[in-house]
């Protein structure tokens, strides 16, 4: 990356936005009219507020934890995935992957849960525009590249604890 960065004197590079770079690796999502709708209603402790985004793998609410009263982001299979036991197993994984580590860039998990059939994740809600429209909106390509480092430095540091954990 700071070769790229050396290598364009005239800084131009840096003035394009990150949107038409990345757009042919951009991933479409499916309509979020067809995917799991919960908002207003309630999951065990957890009040869900409205939807925030959903993806291949997954449909994400703010909620809040009416126990703690702090705000929650939930993170669900799709209704099409939610009764597939490998996927389960596969979100149970990335939740206990994911809390066990500890770097500024990987999000806090505080629960897994199951209730009605349907598992979900409860982590940390962090306020702020989502990466994808962002993008959209002509992401400058120096802030994507803030954002690439920080993203690599929290995959670096799972890395590490992969790399040395006592399991592997």
């Amino acid at each position: 990356m700071q070769q790229l960065l050396e290598q364009d004197a005239t800084g131009k590079i840096l003035d394009r936005a990150a949107s038409e770079i990345l757009t042919e690796l951009m991933v479409p999502f499916p309509s979020t009219e067809s995917l799991l709708n919960l908002t207003g209603q309630r999951m065990g402790h957890f009040q869900i507020l409205e939807k925030l985004g959903a993806g291949g793998m997954g449909v994400v609410y703010k909620a809040i934890d009416t126990r703690l009263n702090r705000p929650v982001a939930l993170k669900f299979l799709p209704p099409r995935l939610s009764h597939d036991a490998d996927l389960k197993r596969r979100l149970t994984d990335e939740a206990r992957a994911a809390s066990a580590l500890d770097h500024p860039n990987i999000v806090v998990i505080h629960d897994i849960s199951e209730i009605d059939g349907e598992l979900f994740i409860a982590m940390a809600f962090h306020d702020g525009a989502m990466l994808q429209t962002k993008i959209a909106q002509r992401l400058p390509v120096r802030e994507a590249l803030q954002i690439a480092r920080q993203v690599a430095s929290g995959l670096a540091r799972a890395h590490r604890k992969r790399h040395f954990s006592p399991r592997h």
